[in-house]
């Protein structure tokens, strides 16, 4: 259904924020919301998603890290519909990995070895170890979508960001 949908779910937007948000938010008091609901709506919880994960992105761009694609496992990389979301998201292709290249504690072990001295070579440890079954290329109307809806999802948050954190204590003191 959410690949029959247009990009954008016709103005609904969902903020994934179920348990709080960390990056870019670092806060415990963000609340997941759906805002601009109506009944031709299908798509907004996959593109909520991965709005937050442009979001991240963003920041660590702005912070002058640079990213050319993403790396997913596990049970959202099945959707190759979630994964094409997010590669027009993002602008860049979404590289669906292997199921026997592990899942995400993988990356962890590769750290972990990268830091103790395992792996003195990230790039050839992970070419070793990770194996990529499928890259997902983004969709042009998609991106052009997203790109002129993003402003939109950053905004929304930050006027609601206090609002949120007054919520918060007012719930915890009833």
């Amino acid at each position: 259904m959410a690949l029959e949908s247009k990009a954008g779910a016709n103005g609904l937007f969902f903020f994934p924020y179920l348990l709080g948000e960390r990056a870019p938010l670092w806060n415990d008091y963000a609340r997941g919301m759906f805002i601009g609901l109506g009944m031709d709506t299908t798509r907004a919880v996959l593109e909520g998603t991965a709005f937050a994960l442009r979001h991240v992105v963003e920041t660590v761009k702005e912070a002058g890290a640079s990213a050319e694609c993403l790396r997913i496992c596990g049970g959202g990389a099945k959707s190759r519909t979630w994964c094409q979301i997010k590669a027009s998201m993002l602008h860049m292709p979404v590289h669906v990995l292997d199921d026997r290249s592990g899942d995400v504690p993988v990356g962890d072990a590769l750290l972990v070895g990268r830091k103790v001295g395992v792996f003195p070579d990230m790039t050839e440890a992970a070419e070793k170890i990770i194996k990529v079954k499928e890259i997902i290329e983004p969709v042009k109307e998609w991106e052009e979508a997203y790109d002129q809806l993003y402003p939109y999802y950053v905004e929304m948050y930050r006027h609601l960001d206090q609002d949120l954190k007054q919520l918060k204590k007012t719930v915890s003191q009833l």
